[in-house]
């Protein structure tokens, strides 16, 4: 009689992540129509909502998709904007009551019209979502007006580029319960906003914008906070030889904000630097080593324990997103590692951390072909069952990772055939990456060809 043995061990490293991450999953269709710009947020009970820009056209234009990852896993796909316009850029924040808010672009006008900003709410007890509501009137704004949304305790606040504008202004409104403000410009008169911007609300209800600036000879970076009760005035916080740009923000416990942006020559491209809320004032700024020439770096930092995670994209042979990790405890960072290992065009990941300090990240990549798809992973590596030691040879070929979630590597020359327990055909492996991230969790087997022995495969998400 064979006794089979079950081993409690964490799942192998995928295909497409590194040791300690969770393969890609994909969120958007695989249906060769761009799908892009993503944003992430976790409300109090650790429940994630993502949207992003898809070229679905359901209704024949671009939509804005969300879904809401829980304990049972990913939502279906819902389109958050009308289905008749197009819709671009959106962005998502979620308040103390666990409501998701998201702006995004809206076209009102006919074909080849501008553009205006467009607003909903998701309810965070029930799920449903408010009417659709338009924010601004100008039809003036292009497709880089990039509205960013933030919570700050009981307000929303709602931000966009006037790009249109000679010269640019970031404008914004908010909302603190009696309907929406008319927008003023947060950046100044003297300002010249040039596209990359980043807001952020601390746990405490501070609001944070930090902005490039070309009114200088070179662009530099700006800022501006709101305490609760008024906005500092418009504050330079770089001076750099070099241009500065593309800000990321992220607060931990005390308050203090912490920045990282890009600019300067390879040894000098991405900097991180602290802002003391105590004493307003900036420190120190660390350079690191970019693999690429405009690298989008992006930081989260974890409330509790002061650890920051800083992602990018670079170029190490291939095209990928990048990750580096701070310790407080030895006060170091790591070296860049490769989180994505597919040679193909790839957008920048917000890290979100939960309350357990573990990263979620959504970004997007053309690892299907021209058009972009929207991808999740994570840290937060589940334990698990799995049936004997990991054994992925079939025949004349391999079938990579034999633990997986979103796609494997069928290597050698020939297809293979996936089949489920029932010994049914499910899919037509072929030579190279197959997406499977349509099949439904369970134990598959690869028969390569007649007479060949048959891989195991477990999809698992």
């Amino acid at each position: 009689m064979t006794v089979l043995t079950l081993v409690l061990l964490l799942v192998a490293a995928p295909l497409d992540s590194p040791p300690g991450w969770t393969p890609d999953t994909l969120l958007s269709l695989n249906d060769g129509q761009e799908s892009r710009d993503p944003a992430l947020a976790i409300d109090n009970l650790g429940r994630l909502h993502a949207v992003w820009k898809d070229n679905r056209r359901l209704g024949g234009y671009d939509e804005i998709h969300y879904r809401c990852k829980d304990s049972t896993g990913w939502s279906e796909i819902v389109s958050v904007g009308n289905l008749d316009t197009v819709h671009n850029t959106p962005d998502i924040a979620v308040g103390p009551d666990n409501s998701a808010h998201v702006v995004f672009m809206r076209r009102w006008g006919g074909p080849y019209t501008y553009f205006d900003v467009g607003y909903r709410r998701r309810d965070g007890a029930t799920g449903e979502w408010d009417p659709e509501t338009r924010l601004t009137y100008q039809d003036s704004l292009g497709y880089s007006g990039r509205p960013l949304v933030i919570v700050a305790g009981d307000t929303v606040f709602a931000f966009w580029l006037r790009e249109r504008e000679v010269p640019p202004e970031i404008v914004y409104c908010y909302n603190n319960g009696s309907g929406w403000t008319i927008p003023q410009n947060i950046t100044g008169a003297e300002a010249v906003p040039t596209g990359y911007y980043d807001v952020h609300a601390t746990e405490d209800g501070w609001a944070h914008i930090v902005w490039q600036d070309a009114r200088t000879d070179t662009q530099q970076l700006w800022q501006r906070f709101h305490n609760g009760d008024s906005w500092s005035i418009p504050a330079r916080i770089t001076f750099h030889g070099y241009e500065t740009i593309q800000p990321d923000v992220d607060s931990d416990s005390s308050g203090d904000i912490h920045l990282v942006y890009t600019g300067g020559g390879p040894e000098l491209r991405i900097h991180y630097r602290i802002w003391d809320r105590d004493s307003t004032s900036w420190g120190a700024v660390t350079h690191f080593y970019s693999w690429a020439g405009a690298p989008r770096p992006m930081v989260g930092v974890n409330k509790t324990t002061g650890e920051r995670h800083l992602t990018h994209v670079g170029n190490q042979g291939i095209w990928a997103l990048a990750y580096r990790r701070y310790d407080p405890g030895s006060g170091q960072w790591t070296d860049s590692t490769m989180l994505t290992w597919y040679d193909v065009a790839t957008g920048p990941a917000k890290p979100v951390l939960d309350q357990a300090g573990y990263v979620h990240l959504l970004f997007w990549d053309q690892r299907f072909g021209s058009q972009e798809e929207v991808f999740y992973k994570t840290n937060h590596v589940q334990v698990g069952l799995v049936e004997g030691p990991a054994a992925p040879p079939c025949g004349r070929v391999l079938v990579l990772p034999t633990v997986a979630s979103c796609a494997v590597r069928l290597l050698g020359k020939n297809s293979a055939w996936m089949v489920d327990a029932a010994g049914r055909k499910v899919l037509l492996l072929r030579p190279g990456t197959n997406d499977v991230s349509r099949l439904a969790d369970g134990i598959y087997f690869v028969r390569p060809g007649q007479g060949e022995p048959a891989g195991k495969l477990t999809i698992h998400r």
